[in-house]
């Protein structure tokens, strides 16, 4: 059983502690075996947000090697969809915590290409609530010193 102390909003609410508790057959300290617990939560997390925002859990065929280039590439797409929130978005007080999240906001741009005299500007809609997210993790991106 592990005891931590309510933080945040919810701290306002409930002043009291929550508990967590797990059962195991495993032997050694107590704090191993719940580090052990709570890394294969995360572990969970990322396979659920692989399923469930990379499309791996419908996979598009009966055959083996379709399915495996379905899984490879929806696996880059889950990597670069997270490293592209952590490198771009690093300092926020709200991340995105899920691929399918990152995808619908960040990703589908309801924007279109405008040319003016020669430069190619994007035009985001006016009242689009991640316009600033969105610029923000460009201009951070952009700002990335080139390997080649």
């Amino acid at each position: 059983m592990r005891r931590t102390r309510l933080t945040g909003e919810q701290a306002a609410l409930f002043p009291d502690w929550r508990y967590h508790a797990f059962v195991t057959n495993q032997t050694g300290p107590v704090t191993v075996v719940d580090q052990e617990h709570r890394h294969h939560a995360v572990v969970e997390l990322a396979i659920r947000d692989l399923k469930e925002g990379t499309g791996v859990s419908h996979m598009p065929s009966g055959h083996f090697s379709a399915n495996g280039a379905w899984l490879a590439a929806a696996v880059l797409a889950h990597n670069l969809a997270r490293w592209t929130q952590i490198i771009g978005d690093p300092n926020t007080s709200t991340p995105i915590n899920t691929t399918a999240t990152f995808r619908s906001r960040i990703v589908s741009i309801p924007g279109r290409l405008v040319n003016r005299a020669g430069q190619i500007t994007l035009r985001l809609p006016t009242r689009w609530p991640w316009a600033h997210r969105y610029v923000r993790i460009l201009t951070n991106l952009r700002a990335l010193p080139q390997l080649c």
